[in-house]
């Protein structure tokens, strides 16, 4: 990305309200141990290293999908 890179686009979407429980997955060429801590200290919810699967990455959406409308439906239930 041209003025910032994937984890602090993460931070920033992280550091507001409204898209707090937005699931984010991260889709990285970088393999070293530091960029996935980051990756998850940022508040990504999964990491994906390129080249990747089509049917890992699809599931691994679902996942998230399914994440996120357990957490919407938690917070309605209050």
């Amino acid at each position: 990305m041209p003025e910032i890179d994937g984890i602090e686009a993460c931070r920033r979407i992280k550091a507001v309200e409204a898209s707090r429980d937005i699931p984010i997955i991260m889709l990285t060429a970088r393999s070293e141990p530091e960029a996935l801590g980051a990756t998850f200290d940022a508040g990504a919810t999964d990491y994906i290293k390129k080249p990747f699967e089509e049917v890992e990455l699809l599931a691994r959406i679902k996942a998230a999908l399914k994440l996120k409308k357990e957490i919407d439906a938690r917070k309605n239930w209050k």
